[in-house]
Protein backbone atom coordinates (compact mmCIF):
# COMPACT_ATOMS: atom_id res chain seq x y z
CA UNK A 1 0.00 0.00 0.00
CA UNK A 2 1.28 3.45 -0.83
CA UNK A 3 0.83 5.97 1.97
CA UNK A 4 0.45 9.55 0.85
CA UNK A 5 1.56 12.34 3.14
CA UNK A 6 -0.06 15.59 2.06
CA UNK A 7 1.45 18.80 3.38
CA UNK A 8 -1.91 20.56 3.40
CA UNK A 9 -3.98 17.69 4.69
CA UNK A 10 -6.81 18.86 6.89
CA UNK A 11 -7.13 17.36 10.37
CA UNK A 12 -10.34 16.53 12.21
CA UNK A 13 -11.43 18.94 14.93
CA UNK A 14 -9.62 18.64 18.24
CA UNK A 15 -12.68 17.60 20.24
CA UNK A 16 -15.87 15.80 19.31
CA UNK A 17 -18.02 18.41 21.01
CA UNK A 18 -16.49 21.28 19.09
CA UNK A 19 -16.81 19.42 15.81
CA UNK A 20 -20.38 18.45 16.51
CA UNK A 21 -21.40 22.04 17.17
CA UNK A 22 -19.80 23.23 13.94
CA UNK A 23 -21.17 20.51 11.68
CA UNK A 24 -24.67 20.55 13.17
CA UNK A 25 -24.84 24.26 12.41
CA UNK A 26 -23.49 23.72 8.91
CA UNK A 27 -25.95 20.91 8.29
CA UNK A 28 -29.05 22.99 9.06
CA UNK A 29 -31.26 23.01 6.01
CA UNK A 30 -28.83 21.11 3.79
CA UNK A 31 -30.18 19.37 0.68
CA UNK A 32 -30.60 15.62 0.53
CA UNK A 33 -28.46 13.77 -1.97
CA UNK A 34 -29.47 10.86 -4.17
CA UNK A 35 -27.97 7.39 -4.03
CA UNK A 36 -26.95 6.00 -7.39
CA UNK A 37 -26.99 2.37 -6.31
CA UNK A 38 -28.41 0.41 -3.40
CA UNK A 39 -26.63 -1.92 -0.98
CA UNK A 40 -24.90 -4.85 -2.56
CA UNK A 41 -26.23 -8.26 -1.55
CA UNK A 42 -24.63 -9.97 1.41
CA UNK A 43 -22.71 -8.81 4.45
CA UNK A 44 -19.45 -7.00 3.55
CA UNK A 45 -16.21 -7.84 5.30
CA UNK A 46 -15.29 -5.70 8.31
CA UNK A 47 -11.62 -5.49 7.36
CA UNK A 48 -11.09 -3.37 4.25
CA UNK A 49 -7.88 -2.17 2.67
CA UNK A 50 -7.82 0.84 0.37
CA UNK A 51 -4.85 1.49 -1.87
CA UNK A 52 -4.14 5.18 -2.38
CA UNK A 53 -2.29 6.28 -5.50
CA UNK A 54 -0.64 9.65 -6.03
CA UNK A 55 -2.00 9.75 -9.56
CA UNK A 56 -5.58 9.79 -8.26
CA UNK A 57 -4.78 12.77 -6.05
CA UNK A 58 -3.57 14.72 -9.09
CA UNK A 59 -6.89 14.38 -10.89
CA UNK A 60 -10.06 16.43 -10.43
CA UNK A 61 -11.24 15.95 -6.85
CA UNK A 62 -7.82 14.99 -5.48
CA UNK A 63 -5.73 17.00 -3.05
CA UNK A 64 -2.96 17.58 -5.59
CA UNK A 65 -5.20 18.64 -8.48
CA UNK A 66 -4.06 21.98 -9.94
CA UNK A 67 -6.50 22.47 -12.82
CA UNK A 68 -9.59 24.63 -13.17
CA UNK A 69 -12.76 23.77 -11.28
CA UNK A 70 -14.98 25.90 -13.50
CA UNK A 71 -17.49 24.06 -15.59
CA UNK A 72 -16.99 20.71 -13.87
CA UNK A 73 -20.75 20.13 -14.01
CA UNK A 74 -20.60 20.30 -17.79
CA UNK A 75 -18.31 17.32 -18.21
CA UNK A 76 -19.41 14.35 -20.26
CA UNK A 77 -21.35 11.85 -18.19
CA UNK A 78 -22.45 14.22 -15.44
CA UNK A 79 -25.79 15.16 -16.98
CA UNK A 80 -26.68 11.51 -17.45
CA UNK A 81 -25.78 10.82 -13.82
CA UNK A 82 -27.82 13.76 -12.55
CA UNK A 83 -30.88 14.25 -14.81
CA UNK A 84 -32.34 17.73 -14.95
CA UNK A 85 -29.04 19.50 -14.42
CA UNK A 86 -28.14 22.23 -16.93
CA UNK A 87 -24.76 23.33 -18.19
CA UNK A 88 -23.32 26.45 -16.61
CA UNK A 89 -20.88 26.93 -19.48
CA UNK A 90 -23.11 26.66 -22.51
CA UNK A 91 -20.37 27.30 -25.03
CA UNK A 92 -18.44 24.19 -24.00
CA UNK A 93 -18.53 21.59 -26.78
CA UNK A 94 -16.76 18.84 -24.91
CA UNK A 95 -15.08 17.96 -21.60
CA UNK A 96 -12.33 20.14 -20.20
CA UNK A 97 -8.75 19.10 -20.79
CA UNK A 98 -7.78 16.37 -18.34
CA UNK A 99 -11.36 15.44 -17.46
CA UNK A 100 -12.06 12.92 -20.21
CA UNK A 101 -13.65 9.87 -18.61
CA UNK A 102 -14.76 11.66 -15.46
CA UNK A 103 -18.12 10.64 -13.97
CA UNK A 104 -18.44 7.61 -16.20
CA UNK A 105 -18.25 5.13 -13.30
CA UNK A 106 -21.03 5.41 -10.74
CA UNK A 107 -20.54 2.33 -8.65
CA UNK A 108 -18.68 1.93 -5.39
CA UNK A 109 -15.85 -0.49 -4.80
CA UNK A 110 -16.90 -1.95 -1.44
CA UNK A 111 -20.56 -2.91 -1.73
CA UNK A 112 -21.91 0.27 -0.12
CA UNK A 113 -24.26 3.05 -1.16
CA UNK A 114 -22.70 5.29 -3.80
CA UNK A 115 -23.30 9.03 -4.18
CA UNK A 116 -22.17 11.82 -6.44
CA UNK A 117 -21.40 14.80 -4.23
CA UNK A 118 -23.47 17.97 -4.72
CA UNK A 119 -20.25 19.74 -5.76
CA UNK A 120 -20.32 17.48 -8.83
CA UNK A 121 -16.64 16.72 -8.33
CA UNK A 122 -16.29 14.08 -5.64
CA UNK A 123 -17.98 10.76 -5.09
CA UNK A 124 -18.46 9.02 -1.77
CA UNK A 125 -19.44 5.52 -0.75
CA UNK A 126 -21.12 4.75 2.59
CA UNK A 127 -20.95 1.30 4.13
CA UNK A 128 -22.77 0.49 7.37
CA UNK A 129 -23.52 -2.44 9.61
CA UNK A 130 -23.95 -2.70 13.37
CA UNK A 131 -21.15 -5.26 13.51
CA UNK A 132 -18.58 -3.50 11.31
CA UNK A 133 -19.56 0.10 11.96
CA UNK A 134 -19.82 3.02 9.55
CA UNK A 135 -17.25 3.54 6.80
CA UNK A 136 -17.11 6.36 4.26
CA UNK A 137 -14.84 6.14 1.21
CA UNK A 138 -13.86 9.18 -0.84
CA UNK A 139 -13.31 9.21 -4.60
CA UNK A 140 -12.19 11.74 -7.17
CA UNK A 141 -14.25 12.59 -10.26
CA UNK A 142 -13.06 9.34 -11.87
CA UNK A 143 -14.20 7.15 -8.95
CA UNK A 144 -10.62 6.51 -7.91
CA UNK A 145 -9.87 6.29 -4.20
CA UNK A 146 -8.42 9.44 -2.62
CA UNK A 147 -7.26 10.38 0.87
CA UNK A 148 -10.34 10.69 3.10
CA UNK A 149 -8.52 12.74 5.73
CA UNK A 150 -9.58 15.99 4.03
CA UNK A 151 -13.25 15.15 4.58
CA UNK A 152 -15.19 15.59 7.81
CA UNK A 153 -18.29 13.59 8.66
CA UNK A 154 -20.64 12.47 11.38
CA UNK A 155 -23.70 10.26 11.29
CA UNK A 156 -26.96 9.95 13.18
CA UNK A 157 -28.95 6.83 13.97
CA UNK A 158 -32.49 8.13 14.44
CA UNK A 159 -35.21 5.89 15.97
CA UNK A 160 -38.48 5.89 14.05
CA UNK A 161 -40.58 4.88 17.07
CA UNK A 162 -41.52 7.73 19.38
CA UNK A 163 -40.90 5.67 22.52
CA UNK A 164 -37.21 5.34 21.59
CA UNK A 165 -36.52 9.02 20.87
CA UNK A 166 -33.90 9.12 23.65
CA UNK A 167 -31.79 6.41 21.99
CA UNK A 168 -30.66 8.55 19.06
CA UNK A 169 -26.95 8.12 18.36
CA UNK A 170 -24.55 10.73 16.97
CA UNK A 171 -20.97 9.74 16.17
CA UNK A 172 -18.04 11.32 14.35
CA UNK A 173 -16.08 9.41 11.76
CA UNK A 174 -12.28 9.55 11.92
CA UNK A 175 -9.80 8.74 9.17
CA UNK A 176 -7.78 5.55 9.32
CA UNK A 177 -4.03 5.91 9.81
CA UNK A 178 -3.49 5.49 6.06
CA UNK A 179 -6.34 7.86 5.19
CA UNK A 180 -8.13 5.20 3.15
CA UNK A 181 -11.56 5.91 4.63
CA UNK A 182 -13.44 7.44 7.57
CA UNK A 183 -14.86 5.13 10.21
CA UNK A 184 -16.86 4.96 13.44
CA UNK A 185 -18.60 2.33 15.54
CA UNK A 186 -22.10 1.30 14.49
CA UNK A 187 -23.58 -0.26 17.62
CA UNK A 188 -26.74 1.14 19.25
CA UNK A 189 -29.58 0.19 21.64
CA UNK A 190 -32.48 0.88 19.30
CA UNK A 191 -34.91 -2.06 19.15
CA UNK A 192 -37.28 -0.83 16.46
CA UNK A 193 -36.74 0.63 12.98
CA UNK A 194 -34.38 3.55 12.55
CA UNK A 195 -33.06 6.00 9.98
CA UNK A 196 -29.43 6.56 9.14
CA UNK A 197 -28.28 10.07 8.23
CA UNK A 198 -24.76 10.93 7.11
CA UNK A 199 -23.41 14.49 7.14
CA UNK A 200 -20.28 15.18 5.10
CA UNK A 201 -18.30 18.38 4.78
CA UNK A 202 -16.30 18.25 1.56
CA UNK A 203 -12.92 19.97 1.09
CA UNK A 204 -13.23 23.67 0.33
CA UNK A 205 -16.95 23.49 1.19
CA UNK A 206 -18.62 25.95 3.55
CA UNK A 207 -21.33 23.57 4.68
CA UNK A 208 -22.13 19.96 5.38
CA UNK A 209 -24.27 17.85 3.05
CA UNK A 210 -26.89 15.38 4.20
CA UNK A 211 -27.06 11.88 2.72
CA UNK A 212 -29.89 9.54 3.67
CA UNK A 213 -28.54 6.00 3.89
CA UNK A 214 -31.02 3.13 3.35
CA UNK A 215 -30.77 0.44 6.00
CA UNK A 216 -32.37 -2.92 6.44
CA UNK A 217 -34.10 -3.74 9.71
CA UNK A 218 -33.65 -6.97 11.55
CA UNK A 219 -36.59 -8.73 13.16
CA UNK A 220 -36.60 -8.14 16.92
Amino acid sequence: MIRIYLAERHKMKTTALASLAVLVLLAAGVPRARADVAWAAGQPACEITVELMEGAEKKLGGALYKGSMKGAESMAGVKDAMPGMTDTVSEMKGPMAGTEGAHEVHEGRHGGVFFMAPNKIHHIEALYSEECGFKVFAYNAFTESIDAGRFQAFFKIVPENDDEWDKEVIRFLSPTAEGGFLQAKGNHDIKGPYKLELFVQFPESDGAELFNIPVGHKDH
